[in-house]
């Protein structure tokens, strides 16, 4: 979608290249009177504001969850966990520890601990990736399988109790933004229920796109 100019109601002018209809400038006073002051001010306006509808607005709050429980939050993608786990440890704090987080350090372990149908998508889905990217770097990030091509990263994806979670950054999102619609996105990430075979296609262009963007 090309940028297009905008104007709140407060009379703001501002650039868009999404139909988000978010003032940047409005966000930003919200924001600074509601997250506390040693909260990432970095953070996408998806995040910030998906941390706020959970109400997590202190890095106090922040250390109750796990990395796996804030990437679950509809509209956090994995580049925001850097920016939370530097604002968590500058308090002496970390994420909450989980088996879960610190059992795996292969993706087979991985898929291995899942069953039924949400095993199956997630095999079938390391498949898929693997044939487009045999060269690969594969292993575990930010608590789950991640795909890098000379040390950059190209796509994630995890497993849940209800959908599979395919991140393919923000701007693998972006340029498919009209074949996700029917399905739950936030920044970063794409949400497939396990009711409803994968999109097979439309997850390949996803990942020949960021192949693409990563080889440029």
């Amino acid at each position: 979608m090309k940028p297009r100019t905008k104007t709140c109601s407060r009379g703001h002018t501002f650039t868009k290249s999404s139909d988000c209809p978010v003032c940047p400038f409005c966000w930003s006073g919200y924001y600074k009177n509601t997250m506390g002051k040693d909260f990432p001010s970095d953070l996408s306006a998806p995040a910030l504001r998906a941390l706020l509808h959970a109400k997590i607005t202190t890095v106090q709050k922040l250390a109750a969850f796990s990395e796996e429980e804030i990437l679950a939050l509809h509209g956090i993608g994995p580049s925001s966990i850097p920016k939370l786990s530097k604002a968590l440890k500058e308090q002496g704090l970390t994420f909450k520890k989980t088996i879960k987080m610190e059992k795996y350090d292969t993706v087979d372990e991985y898929i291995a601990s899942f069953s039924g149908q949400a095993r199956e998508e997630l095999e079938r889905l390391r498949s898929l990736i693997k044939k487009l990217m045999p060269h690969a770097q594969e292993g575990i990030s930010y608590g789950m399988p991640g795909y890098k091509l000379n040390k950059k990263p190209v796509v994630y994806f995890a497993g849940w109790k209800d959908h599979i979670s395919l991140y393919p950054t923000p701007n693998g999102m972006e340029k498919f933004a009209e074949e996700l619609a029917p399905y739950a996105t936030g920044k970063g990430t794409a949400q497939f229920s396990l009711e409803e075979p994968l999109p097979i296609d439309l997850i390949v262009k996803i990942v020949e796109y960021r192949i693409e963007q990563v080889e440029k």
